[in-house]
């Protein structure tokens, strides 16, 4: 979920770029990033907030989306413990889960924290979450990581799942260091580009090929850059000493391509490519689809009758308190 990057006064973090597509204002770079000379950094933003806030969107992301597994949040737990001086059983007492979004990911933390704070910036996500949650020690909000709406020091662990690259990191930090107790924790995670195979096949590098094609096509914001280098900026930005990285998790799930074309249809970049599209313009998620079927000589069966193997790196930064 994207949380607001507008800036403070105070705060130097704000990050400009623009787009051409299509002989409009964006030039794509690796790994779907983008950048030019206007200056459409708001413009752009503004139109990116509003496609994850449109209620169609936050229903498909609740579905569509990869849960995490429950080690990442055995992780996460077991070093805000040691942290925090807990005895094995005990939960913590307070967290924020920043860019909660529909709590996928907040439900993971349910039975290990006394009181959750899921806060996002979309009324729709919110709603969402509202919805799908039956946790009594779980509160949704609407809220930005740049001004988190909890009291000084009353929070032990601050939490962001693939959401913290959107943000304002000097304002994030600040608040940080201003909610967090004195031997609080900052977890921030996230899982890069999926990986497809035909279940029950060996990896096949031309499906590989089919699908990083499909994401050169869309239309990545700049900020998506720190999910492809798997938040090492933001690992060199954490104002704190007390710092690591773990990078052993993974998300694994079997899907229809049904299914993971509905995943794809989540991505903020496909939204956008189909805003800047042109009417001559296929469709690149059903090319995806046509593709790949003819690949695996599959193109007589429906899209929910061929089966992927999917799987997603996870990683995840851990910190004290700035």
């Amino acid at each position: 979920m994207m949380l607001s990057c507008l800036q403070r006064p105070s705060c130097s973090g704000y990050l400009q770029s623009s787009l051409k597509h299509n002989n409009r204002c964006v030039i794509c770079l690796p790994e779907g990033r983008f950048s030019c000379n206007c200056h459409c950094y708001r413009r752009l933003n503004v139109i990116m907030i509003r496609l994850f806030e449109k209620e169609n969107h936050a229903k498909t992301y609740a579905v569509y989306r990869p849960d995490y597994p429950i080690s990442v949040a055995e992780e996460i737990i077991s070093y805000v413990s040691r942290k925090s001086g807990l005895q094995k059983g005990d939960n913590i007492p307070v967290m924020v889960d920043i860019g909660c979004g529909t709590g996928q990911s907040t439900k993971l933390f349910q039975p290990y924290v006394s009181e959750i704070i899921g806060i996002d910036p979309s009324e729709n996500q919110i709603e969402q979450a509202k919805m799908c949650n039956s946790a009594a020690n779980v509160t949704y909000l609407v809220g930005k990581a740049e001004s988190i709406p909890v009291d000084d020091e009353s929070v032990d662990l601050v939490c962001a799942g693939i959401s913290i690259h959107w943000v304002d990191f000097e304002c994030f930090f600040k608040e940080c260091s201003r909610v967090l107790k004195p031997s609080g924790s900052i977890a921030l995670y996230a899982y890069w580009k999926p990986n497809i195979t035909q279940l029950d096949r060996s990896p096949d590098p031309s499906a590989a090929s089919i699908l990083l094609n499909l994401r050169s096509k869309c239309i990545w914001h700049e900020r998506n850059s720190h999910v492809a280098d798997k938040y090492s900026r933001i690992f060199d930005m954490i104002p704190c000493e007390d710092k690591a990285r773990i990078d052993c998790h993974k998300i694994e799930k079997e899907l229809s391509l049904e299914d993971f074309s509905k995943y794809v249809s989540t991505w903020s970049s496909y939204h956008t490519f189909l805003k800047n599209k042109e009417d001559s313009q296929s469709d690149i998620l059903k090319d995806f689809g046509n593709d790949l079927k003819k690949l695996w000589d599959v193109e007589h069966l429906r899209d929910d009758e061929v089966n992927l193997f999917v799987t997603w790196d996870v990683f995840i930064l851990l910190s004290g308190r700035p």
